[in-house]
């Protein structure tokens, strides 16, 4: 498994990933599967975005963790896998309550 963090702070609007790919925040995603823009979730610190790189999800998020559709459908929202099961990016974060 293949992971690109991408570490940075503020409202990142592009970066590149630890492999040199040139990516951009996007406020919603197309899933060809579905034939529809999908919203992506809108972090602070972080940003969902597409890629074509082999042996990694298409879907990931610039802290290295994959992304996905929730609830799994056209009126979901892509969010970070691992913030959405740790409530923090895999970069570290620390959640604050």
């Amino acid at each position: 498994m293949s992971f690109n963090i991408i570490t940075h702070r503020g409202d990142a609007k592009k970066t590149k990933t630890l492999k040199g790919e040139p990516v951009k925040r996007e406020e919603k995603l197309f899933v060809p599967e579905w034939g529809a823009f999908v919203k992506c979730t809108p972090y602070d610190n972080h940003f969902i975005y597409y890629t074509n790189s082999p042996n990694q999800s298409a879907y990931m998020c610039t802290c290295g963790s994959a992304a996905a559709v929730a609830p799994p459908n056209s009126t979901g929202m892509f969010v970070c896998l691992h913030h959405a099961t740790y409530g923090v990016h895999a970069t570290g974060e620390k959640k604050w309550i």
